[in-house]
């Protein structure tokens, strides 16, 4: 079977993007300052919010995408960002 107009992207739990200038989608491997730039400002780019939705539920859990980014997000991107993510 072949697909065509699709792609994947693999990237680590958090990398939302990066480069210069900052980019969604532009992965480059670590979950640092130009992701919490990017977390934070993910409203101004709305095509990219699915990489900002880690996860939802009580209490947050990674891969429970609930379509919306929240502060539960939020707690998981820092946990990715301390280096304790997935």
């Amino acid at each position: 079977m072949n697909h065509v107009d699709y792609w994947i992207l693999i990237t680590k739990t958090g990398d939302l993007g990066g480069g210069s200038p900052l980019q969604f989608f532009k992965c480059d491997g670590k979950v640092d300052d130009k992701d919490l730039e990017l977390f934070i400002n993910k409203l101004a780019t709305p095509e990219a919010m699915y990489l900002a939705d880690l996860g939802g539920s009580l209490p947050p859990r990674f891969f429970k995408s609930d379509g919306k980014v929240d502060g539960k997000d939020f707690a998981l991107f820092l946990l990715c960002y301390k280096g304790l993510g997935p």
